[in-house]
């Protein structure tokens, strides 16, 4: 502390008295020999001189304020030994990761840095999470932007997009595109699906125009295979070939054929009305799915000839066969019936649109088509 300590004899002191300072360090300071001691300010202290009332003003205006106001509490008081701490810290009574750290940089500068790694658990309205919650949601409210130069991971849950455009290098793409990684070290980018040879979507239903002409059948089986003996139609109504994957024939020795224009699984039914002016064994008959490019073969159970009682002499039958097969892009199938006959005269075997059939229980339409779709 500083003192001011008379130099003389006792009684009042005459106002030209010598006096001496002492402070809290260093010698006792003496007047000049005006017996004037000079009282300088120092580091932020102002000493000011008053002649009229023999008085000096000492004020430490640059020294600072003298509390400081923050975001969330405060407001915060130096030390009575003028100390104010900087640290980073969670704010209290919230779970909160501490992502800003300070450093004292040099003697009388404190450094403020942001963490390479930021974990964020709440960014919504201005609220926080509680003390017991460990992982919170990021919400960016109407306006919000992130912009990350690195890598944003979400370990659990999802990274969900309630509205608003889903932007990828300044591009929310169009109707219909999708996101397409350009590998690594490169932005992904919104691209259209480039449709591949033949259809994505592929199906047909097509019957038999009319009656083949009849064809020889023996007891070494007869292949007839649809569209050959009598084409194909797409016309009526109800029949369709989407993607025009399915050739109908042309009624004079060419089958028709279905091309896979993708690699998949395949659904198969068709349907023969078959006629013959004899009996035809059952224990042969079969309808046949052919994979000419694979050289693949399916086959369906056994079916049996009726007679038909309206028509003396001749059988009728109506054989259904439906398939799930595995098909290759490209893979080229075709249809067909085989009919051995039991007598050992060849008989003559036809194919029919639609024909009323009756026998001795009952009276139907045998009707002949072929129908297909890829499923997956």
């Amino acid at each position: 502390m500083s003192q001011i300590t008379r130099i003389g004899g006792s009684g009042p002191t005459p106002g030209g008295a010598v006096l001496t300072l002492s402070g809290d360090g260093g010698p006792t300071v003496s007047p000049n020999g005006g017996g004037n001691i000079d009282i300088d300010g120092a580091g932020g202290i102002t000493v000011i001189g008053h002649s009229g009332t023999n008085s000096l003003t000492i004020s430490g205006a640059g020294l600072g304020a003298s509390s400081f106001s923050t975001d969330i509490a405060g407001p915060v008081v130096p030390t009575v030994g003028g100390e104010l701490e900087i640290i980073g810290v969670a704010p209290t009574g919230h779970y909160s990761p501490i992502n800003i750290q300070t450093t004292g940089a040099t003697a009388n500068t404190v450094g403020i840095y942001l963490e390479p790694n930021v974990l964020i658990n709440s960014l919504a309205s201005a609220t926080y999470v509680s003390a017991d919650t460990l992982h919170a949601d990021l919400e960016i409210t109407t306006g919000g932007t992130i912009e990350a130069l690195g890598t944003i991971t979400t370990d659990t849950g999802d990274l969900v997009l309630a509205a608003g455009e889903f932007v990828v290098g300044g591009n929310a793409g169009t109707a219909g595109q999708v996101l397409t990684s350009e590998g690594p070290a490169a932005v992904p980018t919104w691209q259209t699906i480039a449709a591949p040879s033949g259809s994505t979507v592929s199906s047909f239903f097509a019957r038999q125009s009319a009656a083949t002409g009849l064809v020889t059948g023996n007891n070494s089986g007869t292949y007839i295979w649809l569209g050959a003996p009598g084409v194909l139609t797409i016309a009526p109504g109800d029949c369709f070939n989407t993607g025009g994957n399915l050739t109908l024939g042309d009624g004079v020795g060419t089958s028709a054929k279905y091309t896979a224009p993708l690699t998949g699984t395949y659904f198969f039914n068709f349907q023969v009305a078959l006629f013959a002016n004899s009996y035809a064994a059952p224990a042969n008959n079969s309808l046949c799915i052919n994979n000419i490019t694979q050289g693949i073969s399916y086959y369906s159970e056994h079916y049996s000839f009726v007679a038909n009682t309206s028509s003396s002499g001749s059988y009728y039958g109506q054989p259904n066969y439906s398939a799930y097969i595995k098909l290759t892009a490209g893979d080229i199938v075709q249809f067909g019936v085989i009919v051995y006959i039991s007598e050992s005269v060849p008989a003559l075997v036809g194919i029919t649109n639609s024909v009323a059939i009756a026998t001795t229980t009952y009276h139907f339409t045998a009707t002949t088509f072929v129908s297909g779709f890829k499923v997956a």
